[in-house]
Order: structure tokens, then C-alpha cells, then sequence
């Protein structure tokens, strides 16, 4: 009989939960991610607002998307960080101090929403 060779790799970070996991991990690099904040033209601001609303609408759907493949393939009991980030996309402050920094600043979605996760990370 032959056997295959396996590397295992020991990765360290910050705990969610409680426990080991054993499997596949996906490492995702935030810092490859790059957001660009840009000028919007007077003028353009509802249209931004409106894309900001989308977005956020398009993310939630996703999401509950995958909710409902995690919970077919593995049960409620995994969810919880899924709702997690569902909670944020309704978050009110989030919600409406980036609609407020695309008002006032004239700036794009994503800079606005960058600007916005920064400030609260700070405050929390």
C-alpha cells in the first residue's frame, strides 16, 4: 500500500470559537484588497447613495445564500458568524455615517465605507 504525503501547516490567529479545527483553511490577505476613494461630482451623489444601497442589498442576499448552503451541509450550529455579518449589513451607524461621508465629503461608496470600518474599529 502506498501513502501519500501530507504537509501540515500550523496556523495561528485570532480565535472566533472555541476549539481546534481540522480541514481546509482559506487564507484571505486583506491587504491585496485595495480601495481606491475617489471624488463624486455633486451631481452624482444620489447615484452613489443608490450604488452604496445596492451593494449592501446584493452583499445581504449573498450571504443569506451562503447561510442556507452551510446550514444544508452542516447544520445551524455554524451560522452564527454568518449572522454576524448580516447584523452589520443592517447596522444603522454603519449605514448612515457612510451615506453621511458620501454627502458631505463628496466621496465614492467604498471610501466612504472604508473611512467608516476604520472609525468604528477604532471606537470598539
Amino acid at each position: 500500500m502506498v501513502s501519500a504525503k501530507i504537509d501540515n501547516i500550523i496556523l495561528q490567529g485570532i480565535g472566533v470559537s472555541a476549539g481546534i479545527a481540522i480541514g481546509q483553511a482559506k487564507i484571505a490577505d486583506r491587504a491585496r484588497v485595495a480601495v481606491v476613494e475617489t471624488a463624486v461630482k455633486r451631481h452624482e451623489i444620489p447615484l452613489e447613495l443608490d450604488r452604496l444601497k445596492k451593494a449592501m442589498a446584493l452583499a445581504k442576499t449573498e450571504l443569506e445564500g451562503v447561510k442556507e448552503a452551510v446550514a444544508a451541509k452542516r447544520g445551524d450550529e455554524h451560522l452564527h458568524h454568518i449572522d454576524t455579518h448580516l447584523l452589520l449589513l443592517d447596522d444603522a451607524m454603519l449605514v448612515e455615517e457612510t451615506s453621511a461621508l458620501i454627502e458631505k465629503e463628496g466621496i465614492n461608496a467604498e471610501g466612504a465605507l472604508k473611512r467608516t470600518l476604520h472609525r468604528l474599529k477604532n471606537f470598539f
